[in-house]
């Protein structure tokens, strides 16, 4: 996880973060899933658009999947940048498998209706 917290709004709230570790198996997924944090999380303390993006390129520099650059979309539409957004989230759903793009059309209808995407 993100840090030693369970709560991962806890830990964002705890103190400066950094995306400084090397990839590996185990870490390659973890810069993407802060950006998702950051960028999707209902409480709006902690969400950061800026650091979303950040976190985002970092995880599409390791990794270049689907969930990466759903991550790029949704960090974009945390900044009200939505045409961007739509632009990575229509690359992740022609990235995706069939489990993931009736999701991620869900996300792109969001983003084209110009709302960012937030966990429920």
């Amino acid at each position: 996880m993100l840090g030693a917290s369970s709560d991962p709004a806890a830990t964002i709230r705890s103190g400066p973060l950094q995306i400084t570790s090397p990839p590996g198996p185990r870490l390659v997924r973890r810069p993407t899933r802060l950006a998702v944090l950051l960028a999707v999380c209902p409480d709006a303390t902690v969400r950061d658009g800026k650091k979303a993006l950040e976190a985002a390129r970092r995880g599409h520099e390791l990794a270049k999947g689907p969930t990466e650059l759903a991550a790029l979309a949704a960090a974009r539409a945390e900044l009200g940048e939505f045409d961007q957004a739509v632009e990575w989230q229509e690359k992740a759903i022609a990235a995706a498998p069939k489990t993931l793009s009736d999701q991620y059309r869900e996300r792109l209808k969001l983003y084209q209706d110009r709302k960012p995407y937030r966990f429920e």
